[in-house]
């Protein structure tokens, strides 16, 4: 077992977990860490093809495992529970309705996606430098 999957299996459930899909150093595929009778750890996640309850191996897909967080003070049952029951009130759109509103709202936050305010700040911060550099 990798350092990285042992990382996962330390932590606790209800869990926000994550990996990243491209070069970007912040997690762009987050989901809920649960427990399952019959692969013993699942993620449960959004995406284009709706919520999904996959084993953890999966979700990882042979990528790093590099966040986990636990953003509230809801007990793990309730968060799971929450992820179980979901259903997409949206169509999944990478920009406006992805898999950071799902663990947002499986933990009683309110509905925004922190993966969209980096890169809002990071295209901000690189025009405004572009801006100064041609001036």
């Amino acid at each position: 077992m990798g350092p990285s999957r042992a990382k996962f299996l330390r932590s606790q459930l209800g869990s926000v977990v994550g990996v990243r899909l491209g070069p970007l150093l912040v997690p762009q595929h987050v989901g809920i860490l649960a427990p399952h009778p019959q692969w013993n750890f699942s993620v449960i996640s959004f995406g284009p093809e709706g919520i999904i309850e996959e084993p953890v191996w999966q979700f990882a897909d042979g990528r790093p495992f590099d966040s986990v967080s636990y953003p509230s003070m809801l007990p793990w049952q309730v968060v799971v529970r929450r992820a179980r029951e979901a259903f997409a009130v949206r169509p999944y759109d990478a920009i406006d309705f992805n898999c950071d509103y799902l663990v947002q709202y499986c933990h009683g936050l309110p509905l925004e996606s922190p993966q969209v305010k980096t890169i809002t700040f990071v295209a901000v911060l690189g025009l405004g430098l572009a801006l100064a550099a041609a001036a």
